[in-house]
């Protein structure tokens, strides 16, 4: 999940900010033969718009509905206006179905394994929960996220 929020964080942090606005699994791609770290990269940018807050136009889709519905943020479907944190919404649902395949994946019991997926499942439900509030404000930045993970 780390991988994933780093490239919307480049994207969230690039200059104008990018939305990608259609982020769900089939989005992502994940290279396992690029040597130790896995190679993850964002795909489908047909969608994606910029977010210049210094040029005070608005986007020709920031009130459109756009994306896979099953992943869309609450704004988006209302047809509200919004920005950046939609796609944070969209990663919340990604990484809750990507933690429940790694837990399903652990097939040996082991004690000390166990305490940590407990706690390391605590922290992802807390980072989930931040993340896919209905409120945009309330939602964290990419940054915030990854800071939080790395404690």
């Amino acid at each position: 999940m780390n991988n994933i929020l780093e490239c919307v964080e480049y994207l969230h942090e690039s200059k104008p900010p990018v939305i990608h606005r259609d982020l769900k699994p089939d989005n992502i791609l994940i290279d396992p033969n690029f040597g130790s770290n896995r190679c993850v990269k964002l795909c489908d940018f047909g969608l994606a718009t910029d977010h210049d807050i210094d040029r005070q136009t608005a986007s020709r889709y920031e009130h459109s509905i756009v994306g896979t519905i099953a992943y869309m943020a609450p704004e988006v479907t209302s047809r509200s206006k919004y920005n950046h944190k939609s796609d944070i919404y969209s990663l919340s649902l990604i990484g809750q179905q990507l933690f429940a395949i790694d837990l399903q994946a652990s097939e040996s019991f082991d004690a000390k394994e166990s305490i940590f997926k407990n706690s390391e499942q605590c922290l992802y439900q807390t980072l989930a929960a931040m993340m896919s509030t209905p409120f945009w404000r309330q939602r964290p930045e990419c940054r915030e996220v990854l800071a939080k993970q790395n404690e």
